[in-house]
């Protein structure tokens, strides 16, 4: 069975799709996978440079932002909270404890780009793509 990795940040639209992307790309590890969502539904909007950015990286960034379920924290196996704009006690509640959806919740603590700049985004992207490198260093 595939333990999924969730990655969260506040709209889905940079942050944690980055590190979805990576980590789908550079896990080896076939027993994980990863997906990500936004705290809040994020705009359906492309960003040109953001596109840019990831593609010097070699990532391809979907458009269209997920929205955060209990499903999908459910059937998480690793929550990382990308963003630091979210605080982990949103996800350290005594209803999700009781529901047994409290795991392993990381906090990389990324900010977001508020200067849409592609360089911005590229400084950004080096930050995730170590974190996520350094996370899959820890899974067996």
């Amino acid at each position: 069975m595939v333990k999924r990795i969730l990655f969260i940040c506040k709209h889905n639209r940079f942050r944690s799709k980055i590190a979805e992307a990576f980590f789908n790309k550079l896990n080896k590890n076939k027993n994980y996978a990863a997906e990500s969502a936004g705290l809040i539904k994020g705009e359906l909007s492309r960003n040109k440079n953001l596109e840019a950015a990831a593609s010097d990286f070699g990532l391809k960034i979907e458009i269209n932002p997920r929205t955060l379920s209990v499903d999908l924290l459910e059937e998480s196996y690793n929550i990382i909270i990308v963003a630091d704009d979210i605080p982990i006690s949103l996800f350290k509640t005594q209803d999700y404890i009781k529901k047994g959806i409290a795991k392993k919740i990381i906090k990389w603590e990324v900010p977001d780009v508020s200067n849409k700049s592609k360089m911005k985004f590229e400084k950004s992207i080096r930050i995730i793509k170590e974190k996520v490198k350094e996370f899959i260093k820890t899974l067996k």
